[in-house]
């Protein structure tokens, strides 16, 4: 579930809320114009479901755009600035990610690196020089992945630790076994029983 909040500011008749994430499906940018009953038939070319970053980059806005939808250029993301409008973001400097075709703005939600963003420090996160924080809204997937690459290597770091102990364990005791009497007598003890079980007579 989205946490969101109405933001005040923009022009009359737009309600724009804020949120720290936006969906990603089909699924559920369906659900999520249901929710703010904006037009999902697409039988209109105006009032879509929108969710994209807002010019500041502090945070996502969703809203239910008044307008005619855009064709986005290649190379471009969308941001929503001013009053209550669309900008386009030129990304062609993204290490990767940004789309080197056309798209409807309203579909900006196809286009990953178009939504992944560091809130605090106001830049998408595939800009070369922004750093990916904890609170990015990528750093969810990419910590589950640092912890699931770095699973194996722990296990085999314990497991290696631990058998070196025991390994040291029975050097030592055994090393003190031997030079004390009681190893050596029960040792002695241990041979003639065998000698006896065998036949052998000393």
């Amino acid at each position: 579930m989205m946490l969101r909040s109405k933001v005040p500011g923009y022009r009359e008749g737009l309600n724009v809320y804020q949120t720290f994430t936006c969906p990603r499906t089909d699924s559920a940018w369906t659900s999520a114009s249901l929710r703010m009953n904006c037009n999902v038939e697409g039988d209109q070319p105006f009032n879509h479901y929108y969710c994209i970053p807002n010019a500041e980059r502090t945070h996502f806005v969703e809203f239910c755009y008044d307008r005619a939808s855009l064709k986005t250029e290649i190379g471009n993301c969308w941001e929503f600035g001013g009053i209550g409008y669309l900008n386009q973001v030129d990304c062609t400097n993204f290490v990767k990610g940004c789309p080197d075709f056309t798209y409807l703005s309203e579909r900006v939600y196809k286009i990953p690196a178009c939504l992944d963003l560091n809130f605090p420090g106001r830049c998408f996160t595939e800009e070369p020089g922004c750093t990916v924080l904890k609170n990015s809204t990528n750093a969810q997937a990419n910590n589950q992945t640092n912890a699931d690459a770095s699973l194996h290597p722990g296990l085999v770091a314990l497991i290696t630790s631990v058998l070196t102990a025991l390994i040291l364990l029975v050097v030592v005791f055994g090393t003190k076994c031997l030079r004390s009497k009681l190893c050596s007598d029960g040792i002695t003890k241990l041979i003639l029983a065998s000698g006896t079980d065998t036949g052998y007579e000393p």
